[in-house]
């Protein structure tokens, strides 16, 4: 869909850069502000909602490895 190309651009450049305690805690959104204003990128309330949509799902999906390999 084209109205999430930004998206998912502004994913890719930051889906590497988490805050990291005993395990995964979320996106560095310091990285993630400053990667979208490098790619001229408006991080919009909206836009802000897609990327935290996608951070909670890959959160999730590893939460669920974790408890799979445990079982």
């Amino acid at each position: 869909m084209p109205e999430n190309e930004e998206t998912l651009m502004l994913w890719r450049a930051v889906r590497t850069q988490w805050r990291v305690g005993m395990s995964l805690v979320g996106l560095d959104y310091n990285v993630l502000f400053a990667m979208a204003d490098r790619m001229e990128i408006d991080l919009s309330p909206c836009m802000f909602r897609k990327i935290q949509a996608l951070e909670a799902a890959t959160l999730e999906g590893i939460a669920k490895r974790h408890d799979e390999r445990r079982s």
